[in-house]
Formats: structure tokens, C-alpha cells, sequence
């Protein structure tokens, strides 16, 4: 948070499509890896399930997270960002616990960008890891490179 910044008054609603592209730039100001259409999925998914702060006197998103309700056991938590002049305000925390209200009591899937992100959900937000469950860290880009077209007929295409 800079020296003066002042908390904007804001709302926390469900993303519409139409924000996925401001959400993305968030992302990728805060050093994300960007998948192009990942919010348009999640949507199609649970359109309940991403949430964005956005501030109500300049319409500008401050910030999103996404609590996609998979099945009625399960949930996948992820894409939680705020703007860095905006962090610090308490915001993160109004849309992480939006989140965690519309997943209710189901099992998370978590995708921490880092490791600071997992010990803030682990931490913060009391995620228990399950010890039979195995953690897995990626670095740097991804990369399709390698990958098979096709699985015995079954053809692989971009959504």
C-alpha cells in the first residue's frame, strides 16, 4: 500500500464475462501466469464461483478470486489477486471470505501461484494439507510443447 492510499469504497459481486479481461491484467500486474480463457471455463463451470472487488466510484476491479464448486464434495480455489496499490486494504480478505462462504463446507482443490500464496491460505485461511495427497510446486511458464494430439481417437482441442 502506498504512503496515502485510501481505502476505496467498493462492492463485492459475481464476475460477468464481461470482466474477464480486466481480471486477467490484474493478474499479470501481480506476475500471474495467464491461461487465456480460464475465467470464461470456471464461469461456464459455477458462474457463481469468481467474485471480483470492484471500486464503486471509478467501476475499476481492484481485485478477484475464484471458489468454483466442481461437484457437491469439491471446490477449486485459485486466482486470488489484488491490485498492488490496493493491497493491504483488507480487500483480498472481503473476497477470500465471499469465496469461502459460497464453497461452503466442500473439500478445496488449491492452486497457490507460489509458495508465499499456499502458506497464506495454509495460515490465513486454516487450509489443512491431506497428508496422503501429494503437494506439487511448478515454476515458470508453461509450456504445451511435447504434448500428444490424440488419445486412441479421442482428439484434444482448444476451448
Amino acid at each position: 500500500m502506498s504512503g496515502n492510499q485510501r481505502k476505496p469504497s467498493y462492492i463485492i459481486r459475481k464476475t460477468q464475462l464481461s470482466d474477464c479481461e480486466e481480471v486477467r491484467q490484474i493478474w499479470n500486474s501481480v506476475g500471474f501466469q495467464i491461461f487465456r480463457f480460464g475465467n470464461e471455463v470456471m464461469l461456464q463451470t459455477d458462474p457463481n464461483g469468481i467474485f471480483v472487488a470492484q471500486d464503486t466510484d471509478s467501476g475499476q476491479i481492484l481485485g478477484a478470486c475464484s471458489g468454483v464448486n466442481l461437484s457437491p464434495n469439491l471446490s477449486f480455489v485459485g486466482q486470488y489477486a489484488v491490485r498492488h496499490e490496493y493491497q493491504g486494504l483488507g480487500i483480498g480478505k472481503a473476497l477470500f471470505d465471499t469465496v469461502s462462504e459460497h464453497m461452503g463446507d466442500r473439500n478445496a482443490s488449491l492452486f497457490a501461484a507460489n509458495q508465499k500464496m499456499y502458506e497464506t491460505y495454509r495460515d490465513k485461511n486454516g487450509y489443512k494439507a491431506v497428508p496422503q495427497k501429494r503437494i506439487l510446486h511448478m515454476k515458470g511458464p508453461f509450456s504445451p510443447k511435447g504434448l500428444i494430439d490424440s488419445i486412441d481417437g479421442i482428439s484434444l482441442v482448444a476451448i
